[in-house]
This record gives C-alpha cells, structure tokens and sequence, in this order.
C-alpha cells in the first residue's frame, strides 16, 4: 500500500475519476483512496427505450437501494411497493410492524459463505474450533459491518461458533457493504475476508480460502414481500416476474439457491 500526501489539487483529481477518500474506521486517523467497482452503468451511446416499456412500467421511478436504515424508511412510510432483502430479522421487523402484506412473503433466494484471501496469497485453513485462526495470515481481515450489514452479521455468528471471533476481533475490517470488503481483499489492503459466494464468482481478484458450513450461522435467506397497503397489479405482477423461469435463471447462472417453486 503507498503512502502519500493528499492535496486539494489530488483531491480534486480524485473526485474526477471516481474515487473518494475514506478511513477504515471513525476513530482511524488514516485516510484511503477508493475506486469503487463500476457496476450497472447504461452506455448511453445508441440506447433507446422499447416501444412497449412505458406501458408495462409506471411512470414512477425505480428507488433501488442497498443500506441498513431501509427498513426504517420502509417503516416510515417511504414509497415502496416490494420489499427484499437479506435478513429475516429486517424482514420479520417491517411483519410485527404491520409494513408488509403476509400473505405475499416469501423466502425467494439463498446464499452461502465463504473464506477468501487474494488470489495468490491464499492460505490453508481446517474450520475446526482448535485451529489457531490468528496465525493463519497476517493482515487484516474484511467483512460486512456485523452491527448492520447482513452478510456481516452471519459472519460474526460464523466466526463465534467456531471459536475464532476473539482471535479475530481486533484485526477486523468492517465495511458498509460485503462488495466493499471483497474490494479490499482483491487489492490486499486486507489478507483475508468472508463474503458471499455469489461475490466470488464475480472476481477474477481473490481465491475461496475454505466454504463455510451453514450450520455455523442462521440460514441465509432473501425475503421478499409487497409492502402493506401497495398490493397493486403492478407490483404483484414484479414479484411473480422474480418466481418466473427466467428470473429463476438468472439466480442459478449467479449462484444463487432457489427457494421457491416456479410461477
């Protein structure tokens, strides 16, 4: 990692072309330079809107948001008319809040996680409670931020059914979303990390160090449900497109475990 003195002409430099200046953590007095991994971009050059889109889509904009405060928002009244997420608890949060339509909920898609490290620097490691976790790398070790990102929150339960999380919780690397910390694995800014495996199969940065049993944590499960009082066709009609075949392809070409039966 290189080290240098960020001036107002760099930082302007950097906002150019897309990075930005963050610490690890609030109390780090050290600053790091992100490239965020460009991702759903329209190339705008020769795009045009399908005739027959406007009239299977509402005028409406799409709000597609990842981030922990959303179900509060979706508590909150924010104008959603579906719900997904990966956490049963937020799930279970906006049901005993009356947020939800019940009768909608399903468990759609699954995931698993593993243990990475970056490619070429991968190291063995036996998911045994005896194994001595802190002398298998050195560095420090990413994951999503286990008080508020989901993918965090099962590693955190993963690594203390193992016996590791004392071991580890010192080195720890949290970061606001799991992309994040894949991101600081692939560049070595961190020797090891847990994500999804889904994650992996997207980076061509980073090996899978060991798969991480599910027994170790609660199921990984991506709730979806149409928001109380939003029922509408339209929305019905987006959350039947997510059981058809063709969605459930796509789930299965990116890793994902189907949960629920074909429409």
């Amino acid at each position: 990692m290189t080290s240098f003195e960020l001036t107002p002409d760099g930082l302007l430099r950097a906002y150019a072309g897309g990075m930005f200046p963050m610490a690890e953590r609030r109390d780090d007095p050290e600053l790091y330079l992100f490239d965020p991994e460009v991702r759903g971009i329209i190339p705008l050059e020769g795009f045009h809107v399908p005739r027959p889109l406007p009239r299977r889509v509402p005028a409406a904009p799409f709000d597609l948001r990842a981030h922990s405060p959303l179900p509060a928002r979706t508590d909150a009244g924010a104008p959603a008319d579906l719900y997904i997420c990966a956490s049963q608890d937020w799930m279970d949060y906006l049901q005993a809040r009356g947020r939800i339509d019940t009768t909608t909920r399903i468990d759609l898609l699954g995931n698993r996680l593993v243990i990475i490290a970056p490619r070429g620097e991968g190291f063995a490691l036996t998911l045994q409670p005896d194994t001595d976790i802190g002398a298998a790398f050195e560095g420090r070790f990413a994951l999503g931020d286990p008080d508020h990102v989901p993918a965090g929150i099962y590693a955190r339960q993963a690594l203390r059914s193992l016996g590791w999380w004392p071991a580890l919780a010192a080195r720890l690397a949290p970061a606001s979303d799991v992309r994040s910390a894949l991101v600081w694995v692939e560049r070595g800014e961190c020797a090891a990390g847990i994500v999804y495996a889904t994650d992996v199969a997207s980076s061509r940065g980073v090996v899978v160090v060991a798969a991480i049993p599910d027994s170790l944590h609660a199921p990984i499960r991506y709730p979806a449900a149409l928001v109380n009082h939003r029922s509408t066709p339209s929305a019905r009609r987006w959350l039947d497109t997510l059981r058809s075949a063709a969605a459930r392809a796509v789930f299965r070409r990116h890793g994902l475990t189907l949960l629920t039966a074909p429409e």
